[in-house]
């Protein structure tokens, strides 16, 4: 949004039913109450629907989801030499930002998440060899 300069704020749907929904409610609910990340997230709203034929567009995610995946497997394992024509229509498409998380980056956002008071840290991190271990950030409970 902020590369093709559109306004507006969002509303964040996600898929009724997971099994860490509660969870994510409780992130969500964090991150509704603080001024800057609403504001850095253009923070409307959010809501759990269920995926069911009245709510197609919650199919796709799981299609670019699966696709991409599989792209990043055979990307780490060149030896799969398996073909993925359908991500990169998935991707040129409509305008997506993709990116691979790693442990590392995953380990840095926990710690964001901790700074901001969405998720909270039950012991110190632990640093071997320069990366975070996803151990010492359990689900905020």
């Amino acid at each position: 949004m902020n590369t093709e300069n559109v306004k507006g704020r969002i509303l964040y749907v996600f898929e009724a039913g997971c099994e860490h929904q509660e969870e994510a409610t409780r992130f969500l609910v964090k991150i509704s109450g603080s001024e800057e990340l609403k504001t850095r997230y253009r923070w409307h709203n959010y809501a759990f629907l269920d995926k069911d034929e009245n709510v197609p567009q919650l199919f796709a995610p799981d299609l670019l989801a699966w696709e991409w995946q599989r792209f990043m497997r055979n990307r780490l394992n060149p030896n799969r030499k398996e073909s993925r024509p359908r991500l990169s229509k998935l991707l040129t498409s409509r305008p997506h930002i993709k990116e691979y998380v790693s442990e590392t980056g995953l380990g840095i956002r926990a710690i964001i998440n901790t700074f901001y008071g969405v998720t909270t840290a039950t012991k110190p991190l632990e640093i071997t060899n320069s990366v975070f271990k996803l151990k010492d950030f359990p689900n905020d409970k």
